[in-house]
């Protein structure tokens, strides 16, 4: 005995599993603002570290000329972050959620690629800035302790250093991408749901 499909019954009775487009833009809108509010909390404790720098070269005029340079570097290491989380917020402003669904997923590409570079070579040049600034700047403070007080506290702060580099800034380069990874393939599938 054969037996007969009907297909046409059978394509109408399957379930669709297509996502919630308003779900969705909730979920990347509030991704968006999160990644603004800590761009913003980021430029001003950063430009709290730049006060009290400034502050400590104008209160101490006669420091060592290596404890300035330190200062300089540490200042250059500032300025560079701040000005790629301003690049960030740009971007983050421009998302915006009566953009086409194709705009949209556009602009969060170009975030994820923004905190990405930010998160790899962004991080990478403020790291090696700050590191020298550290470097330079403990240079007066380790000259007037013990041999061994000068290198303990070098080999605290360089270990605090390599621990950031090593494990802090992996995992939070890890989360930061699952995270607007799963935000742009939602809008992706919302795209290709729509364009299919």
């Amino acid at each position: 005995m054969e037996t007969r499909y009907n297909f046409e019954e059978i394509w109408k009775q399957r379930e669709t599993h297509l996502p919630d487009r308003k779900t969705i833009q909730e979920k990347a809108q509030f991704y968006s603002k999160k990644q603004l509010w800590s761009s913003i909390l980021l430029i001003l404790s950063l430009l709290a570290s730049f006060g009290t720098i400034v502050w400590v070269w104008l209160r101490f005029p006669d420091l060592h000329f290596m404890t300035k340079s330190g200062m300089l570097f540490a200042v250059s290491a500032l300025i560079l972050y701040i000005f790629l989380n301003f690049q960030k917020i740009k971007i983050i402003n421009k998302i915006n959620p009566a953009l086409s669904n194709q705009e949209y997923l556009k602009q969060m590409k170009i975030l994820q690629q923004k905190d990405l570079y930010m998160q790899t070579k962004g991080i990478s040049q403020y790291y090696l800035l700050l590191s020298l600034g550290m470097a330079f700047y403990l240079f007066e403070f380790a000259e007037r302790m013990s041999l061994f007080w000068g290198i303990f506290t070098y080999t605290i702060t360089f270990s605090w250093i390599l621990f950031g580099w090593f494990y802090i800034r992996p995992r939070k380069i890890r989360n930061q991408q699952k995270k607007i990874s799963q935000v742009i393939l939602s809008l992706e599938k919302i795209e290709n749901e729509f364009s299919g």
